[in-house]
């Protein structure tokens, strides 16, 4: 079977958000759940492989110390009272489908869902500084926070 790339594309970024399952993308692209797959796997393992190096390395022309200065600039310019913030943690919470077993520690009674959490930095152009790995879903922000 052979698809287009934009294709390829479309049915990776369909797939990739919760809640989606390949039984979603049926009725958009027409193909078999089998196929879906396979394309999806194929799209995952051919970016992986493209930008492995934004992944595993730090070294960004982005986190250069003269680009954290300018972010901490344009953060100090919008009214803030620091001089060298150049980012803000911001934790998100990521539903998980329930567990069969030790349902209570995903479980996140603010959201009513089952969960993970993950804390990052932002920086001001939009892009994650750096992530901190995912805790169970019942943890105070604040713990995030203390064990980052």
């Amino acid at each position: 079977m052979k698809i287009t790339g934009i294709e390829g594309l479309c049915i990776m970024l369909l797939r990739l958000p919760y809640p989606n399952r390949l039984s979603d993308l049926i009725p958009i692209f027409g193909l078999h759940p089998t196929h879906l797959s396979s394309i999806f796997n194929k799209m995952v393992n051919h970016f992986y492989d493209m930008f492995r190096h934004n992944i595993r390395d730090l070294d960004h022309p982005w986190m250069s110390q003269t680009e954290l200065e300018r972010y901490a600039n344009v953060i100090h310019g919008s009214r803030a009272p620091v001089t060298n913030c150049w980012g803000f943690i911001d934790n998100k919470v990521m539903p998980i489908c329930r567990p069969s077993r030790n349902q209570e520690e995903v479980y996140n009674g603010h959201k009513r869902t089952h969960s993970l959490k993950y804390q990052s930095i932002m920086i001001p152009n939009g892009l994650i500084a750096n992530m901190f790995v995912s805790m169970e879903g019942h943890r105070h922000n604040a713990a995030l926070l203390h064990f980052s």
